[in-house]
């Protein structure tokens, strides 16, 4: 899936440059930004095994089965029966608990944009 998410980035920076107006200081800096993010991305994924080689390095059909590929099993592991009944995650814990719940109506969360506060006594 980064990969994919890559893909959009190179395809954003491309049309963002011709867009782009080259005269503003921060928005003349946009496509080395993107291309920054790129790069640290990439090396980030060597870095952790998830690449073999850089991305530079792969052909457009290489690329696009990769993304293909990734994109296919994480919509048949959604589909997978046995993946329903294991654990849940924590967020699914934290979400649906009730205490918490409680505690987010309280007067004091409410006024502090839902930051549980605790003050001293």
């Amino acid at each position: 899936m980064h990969l994919l998410s890559l893909w959009v980035v190179k395809r954003f920076e491309k049309w963002i440059a011709k867009r782009v107006d080259k005269d503003h200081p921060v928005m003349r800096q946009i496509p080395e930004y993107l291309g920054k993010i790129i790069q640290t991305t990439d090396l980030r994924l060597q870095r952790m095994g998830m690449t073999s080689k850089p991305l530079a390095d792969y052909g457009r059909l290489e690329s696009f089965r990769l993304i293909v590929g990734a994109v296919a099993r994480k919509s048949l592991r959604k589909l997978a029966f046995w993946r329903w009944f294991g654990k849940k995650r924590l967020t699914h814990t934290y979400l649906h608990d009730e205490y918490l719940a409680e505690v987010m109506k309280l007067a004091e969360v409410k006024d502090a944009a839902g930051i549980p506060v605790i003050k001293a006594a």
